[in-house]
């Protein structure tokens, strides 16, 4: 059985780059990570959530985006397992990752109650109640839909929750049939492991691994506008720092609140595999040292943005006011090229009209 694989940093490190597993770290050390911990559970998000944000419409869009009609900017869900039964260990430092999200979308504008939007430690029957409720639900005014499951996994798509298991199907299914969620983009994301095997750099080689399980093959599993994100590859382990949060959640929102008013959501999941791949490692010997390789499944039949911005807005305003410039420089060209058709000199004629001048007397073409 796979279960998501606690990375403790060892004492004086200050990058998540560095953390590793150590059995010789000094009981003082314990007890201050024991107590840092603690401290994290109780963190809130410093974002009122009583003042709702409505999505801006006066802002421009590009042409390849998603339309956004409604007025929010999208639905958030956060299923959250920290607490197991016997038969799983739990996971510390999953509230610190609940809180991150929480932070960094309420900052790129959606609306995120803590009291209708999160699961915690919820029984496979709790949760398949709730997605049904969830799936059922009028999704007319959302633009997008975001569903985030944060728990232990397993090989072929199985994850824990409390009290047993659920597959990913199950939480996608619900989605599927809804109407008001018809040409919207809908993400989900997985914080879990996928398996107990491990990508490696070093003298140890783990065995090969498919990058995706045979099911997402199968066309009921995926539907478009779909995205699906699993923090690792089929058959490996996904790690989680139990003060920090897991690797893959704590780059996802640090990318998010520096990117996520410029670039769109595939951009910034590739951002956030590249900081995973490239700046955290896990080790118990110096000499393997097992990395972490996020995985995205696309359907996306557009571009999608956390949100509309004034930045965005004159970027795009301004790329459009070039085109027109050019556009009109391509005809002052053509007019000032000599020719003798009768269809040149109309538009000469209708070209000095639309700039207010009288002839080209003084006009040449360099």
């Amino acid at each position: 059985m796979a279960l998501e694989g606690d990375a403790i940093p060892i004492p004086g490190t200050l990058e998540p780059a560095n953390s590793n597993s150590s059995f010789d770290i000094h009981n003082d050390f314990y007890y201050e990570l024991e107590k840092t911990y603690q401290s994290t559970q109780s963190l809130n998000a410093d974002v009122d959530s009583s003042v709702r944000f409505q999505e801006r419409t006066h802002f421009y869009t590009e042409k390849l985006e998603y339309p956004r009609h409604g007025t929010e900017p999208g639905f958030i869900f956060i299923f959250n397992q920290e607490t197991f039964s016997e038969r799983c260990k739990n996971r510390p430092g999953s509230t610190r990752d609940v809180n991150e999200i929480i932070l960094c979308l309420q900052r790129l504008g959606f609306n995120i109650d803590r009291n209708k939007n999160i699961l915690t430690d919820g029984g496979t029957e709790e949760i398949v109640a709730k997605l049904k409720e969830l799936g059922s639900m009028n999704f007319s005014q959302y633009n997008s839909l975001m569903i985030f499951f944060l728990s232990h996994g397993h090989r072929f798509d199985f994850l824990e929750t409390s009290d047993g298991i659920i597959r990913v199907d199950d939480i996608m299914g619900p989605f599927r049939a809804s109407r008001t969620l018809k040409d919207k983009p809908k993400i989900f994301v997985f914080q879990a492991c996928k398996g107990d095997e491990y990508v490696a750099t070093g003298e140890v080689k783990p065995p090969p691994s498919p990058l995706a399980s045979e099911i997402v093959f199968q066309d009921s599993y995926i539907t478009p506008d779909t995205l699906i994100v699993f923090a690792a590859i089929e058959g490996t382990q996904a790690y989680r720092n139990p003060v920090l949060g897991s690797w893959f959640i704590q780059e996802m929102c640090r990318n998010f609140s520096a990117y996520g008013r410029k670039e769109d959501i595939i951009s910034l999941f590739t951002r956030t595999t590249k900081c995973v791949c490239g700046n955290y490692y896990f080790s118990l010997d110096n000499i393997t040292y097992r990395k972490q390789l996020p995985m995205l499944i696309s359907t996306l039949t557009k571009k999608f943005y956390l949100n509309k911005n004034k930045d965005r807005h004159f970027l795009l305003h301004y790329t459009e006011k070039m085109h027109d410039v050019i556009d009109l420089v391509r005809e002052i060209r053509e007019c000032l090229t000599p020719t003798s058709s009768s269809s040149s000199s109309n538009s000469r004629a209708a070209l000095r009209e639309k700039l207010g001048l009288k002839d080209f007397k003084h006009v040449t073409l360099s």
